[in-house]
């Protein structure tokens, strides 16, 4: 092998007797006479700017304060130069992260804005996707809070407050109300306008809702399933099996043993909440935004054969993608009474009094896809009606149907409602009816501000509608931004929070493609991250670590892996195309298939196609370090506990016969009919078996060893599980109110609803 030639180390310079040969001397006076500048010609210029950019390079690399592993000269490069780190010392440092206005470092340091040379025309700008992870695993753990999360105080302040609240023993899946107490905001006395009060004062002018009393219209939209749901639950091996009518509730607690354990606790306080048959899948809960001690919680299922033939159906080309004739459908809206706890900022439900249907709206707008409350920044307890009477509860409901359209509807709750015959109201004629843009249709929607909605559509577009402003001019919303995101159909849409941060939007796609677009500047500021999974319908947002948390499936993993289990995955705002796994669900238990998170604590709420739903505190995850750990301390470790099992099953002949089913022959031909290709089929008899009482388990998010691949124990192939309509979990919510945050409601494909106060005593 030759020996490489030497290279030499002097600076290379421009030879200016061969740079000016082709020009004689009285041509190169007359060029630097007319030169701008005060020296030489560029080509006979002695100070090479290449060493001087090489200089300023190195400095801004050393005031990043990383090493040379940590961050290479491309990394430098290519972050973004708005941000300057501090030296610190992994040994040196006590744990404790300092801030000062005016922070003055031991030595001087330039900033990192002047080590590259920065055009200063206004119209140009720096964009990048994301400052570089790399000192997650070197940095120390000063460098590591900026790097994440942000150098301002602004920007540390929730996370370490997060940090020092929700990192105890106590919260690893889900929250204690001693803790909720503890991160209970102080009640400001400042009285806050409600900026929901002028929107439902419009809505409640325009809109016309007719008092239904019986009648057809009436019974062709609600649902109507005769036979009770058989539900076994308790402790295992002492099931007990209960019958649920549609429309009818039960109290779980009962199925538990009665008496007290040795500390004297009840042994139903930990099995406290309520079973509901709706009768069909359910599609969509929203909890209502309230200040009362009533909670609210909004419901609708899906359309049954007999609501979809009441309307002639013609489709043309994909029926997702075109807007759907106008099914009889309805709205239902459930109260739930709670009480006080020892804790005076945390209410818990109020087993005493059943849960009640207050209202139910009877629509024409085909299968409601999505329902979401109007958010508050305040909300009072009580509101005045005209007549003097008082009315317990206001807010704006906003629904999203297979027509295609988005509606507003102001809802008012009068505090006494007759429980035999809750009343049905008919929309005549809505507030707002927001029509979607020519040839496509809305898909998805969420609230970004109180007044600000986006929208998602079958084109891939995203569009923004301004509620102030109809209100000012007293006519519909109409769209003031669009955005091309995707290429094809949006299935979830999630703003960040607070309002200061929700100019940042995240979405995702059925092709699997999640992005992230800064509205302020959405052709340059727009994030795209292309995963080969299948499409998860639920995308949160956590504020505490200012991240977007979706569900990831085998599909979509870039390692061999033959685990096929679902990943929770964290996307930070700083962070958003590095993806950290944060949970793994039970391995054969199907693709996630809901996901909840809550804006008061970091517990994360997931179902999967099994039915079953777990929870994990994601903050052990992320933050694996507390303030007394030093900064090389192991993770803190991640725990998942499975909240309950959801097993169902379709009624067999014997079961129908004691039913009491007149035609046998014909129910059991309409429960094993698949049904519209499309809509698939209604939900049939059976009966469902809850299981709980799990303990938490502590899980290995990462990827399996060399070790366990090889060992003699591997599969041979990856298998999916296959499971039954009814038993996949369709939707979850954490309650919205911060005095009831612990209550969450889960839905099953099945009818199924669970309402269960989560929050625990336990220290």
């Amino acid at each position: 092998m030759s020996t490489p030639a030497r290279r030499s180390g002097r600076q290379r310079k421009v030879n200016p007797k061969y740079s000016n040969d082709a020009w004689d001397k009285e041509t190169i006076r007359i060029l630097r006479a007319s030169s701008e500048s005060s020296g030489s010609s560029p080509p006979v210029h002695s100070a090479s700017d290449e060493g001087r950019d090489e200089q300023l390079v190195q400095q801004g690399a050393h005031a990043l304060g990383s090493d040379d592993e940590a961050f290479s000269m491309r990394s430098a490069e290519s972050q973004s130069p708005e941000v300057e780190f501090p030296n610190t010392d992994e040994d040196e440092y006590d744990g404790n992260i300092k801030f000062a206005a005016n922070q003055t470092p031991a030595s001087p340091q330039p900033a990192l804005t002047s080590r590259l040379p920065i055009s200063t025309d206004l119209s140009s700008t720096v964009h990048c996707r994301g400052v570089t992870s790399d000192t997650f695993k070197s940095g120390s753990k000063e460098v590591i809070y900026h790097d994440t999360f942000g150098p301002a105080v602004d920007d540390l302040g929730d996370v370490l407050r997060a940090r020092d609240i929700w990192l105890k023993g106590r919260d690893i899946t889900i929250p204690s109300r001693r803790t909720l107490s503890e991160a209970a905001l102080p009640r400001s006395n400042e009285t806050v306008p409600d900026t929901r009060e002028p929107i439902f004062r419009s809505l409640s002018d325009r809109q016309l809702l007719e008092h239904i009393k019986g009648g057809s219209a009436q019974i062709k939209c609600l649902i109507n399933q005769k036979l009770p749901h058989l539900t076994f639950m308790g402790p295992y091996g002492k099931e007990q099996k209960f019958k649920i009518g549609q429309g009818h509730s039960l109290n779980f607690g009962k199925a538990w043993m009665k008496g007290s354990e040795s500390n004297g606790e009840s042994l139903t306080s930990y099995h406290r909440g309520w079973i509901l048959n709706l009768g069909q899948n359910v599609q969509s809960i929203s909890w209502a935004p309230t200040a009362t001690a009533a909670q609210y919680l909004a419901v609708t299922c899906r359309c049954t054969s007999v609501q979809r033939e009441t309307t002639v159906e013609q489709t043309f080309g994909a029926p997702s993608f075109q807007p759907s004739p106008p099914y009889p459908s309805n709205i239902q809206i459930w109260k739930f009474a709670t009480k006080e706890t020892r804790f005076s900022s945390v209410r818990t439900l109020n087993m005493h009094l059943q849960p009640q249907l207050v209202m139910v709206i009877a629509t024409e707008w085909g299968n409601l896809h999505q329902l979401r409350w109007q958010p508050s920044e305040s909300a009072t307890d009580v509101h005045q009606k005209d007549d003097g009477s008082e009315s317990e509860f206001r807010g704006v409901l906003g629904v999203l149907s297979s027509d295609g359209h988005a509606r507003l509807l102001a809802i008012s709750i009068p505090d006494e409602v007759d429980d035999a015959q809750p009343p049905v109201f008919r929309p005549q004629r809505v507030g707002y009816d927001i029509a979607p843009p020519p040839g496509t249709i809305f898909t998805t929607f969420a609230f970004a501000t109180p007044t600000d909605i986006a929208f998602g559509c079958t084109d891939g577009s995203l569009h923004l509608f301004d509620l102030s402003e109809s209100i000012a001019e007293n006519t519909s919303p109409m769209s003031y931004m669009t955005c091309l995101l995707h290429n094809t159909y949006v299935i979830a849409v999630t703003p960040a929070s607070p309002i200061q941060l929700s100019h940042f939007i995240c979405s995702v796609s059925a092709a699997g493609d999640l992005v992230l677009v800064d509205l302020r500047s959405p052709e340059q500021d727009h994030i795209s991250i292309h995963r080969a999974c299948f499409p998860n319908r639920d995308l949160v947002y956590s504020p505490f670590t200012r991240s977007f948390i979706t569900a990831l499936d085998r599909a979509g993993s870039t390692h061999i892996d033959s685990s096929s289990a679902t990943f929770i995955m964290c996307h930070h705002l700083r962070h958003f195309y590095v993806s950290l796994r944060i949970a793994k669900l039970p391995e054969y238990s199907g693709t996630a298939t809901a996901l909840a998170a809550s804006q008061w604590h970091p517990c994360i709420l997931a179902g999967n196609a099994q039915g079953t739903v777990v929870a994990t505190n994601f903050l052990r995850k992320v933050l694996p370090q507390s303030r007394s750990d030093s900064a090389k301390a192991k993770p803190t470790g991640a725990y998942i506990q499975k909240i309950c099992e959801y097993e169902w099953r379709p009624l067999d002949r014997n079961e129908l016969r004691e039913a009491g089913v007149e035609n046998l022959e014909m129910k059991i031909e309409s429960n094993g009919s698949p049904g519209s290709l499309y809509h698939g089929h209604d939900v049939r008899a059976g009966a469902s078996k809850f299981s709980e009482g799990f303990s938490p388990e502590k899980i290995d998010v990462g990827h399996a060893t060399a070790t366990k691949k090889k060992a003699k124990t591997q599969e041979l192939g990856a298998a999916e599980a296959i499971f039954e309509e009814e038993q996949a979990v369709r939707s979850i919510e954490w309650n919205v109110n911060a005095h009831c945050a612990g209550l969450a409601a889960i839905g099953w494909g099945s009818g199924i609803l669970r309402i269960q106060d989560l929050a625990h005593d336990l220290d």
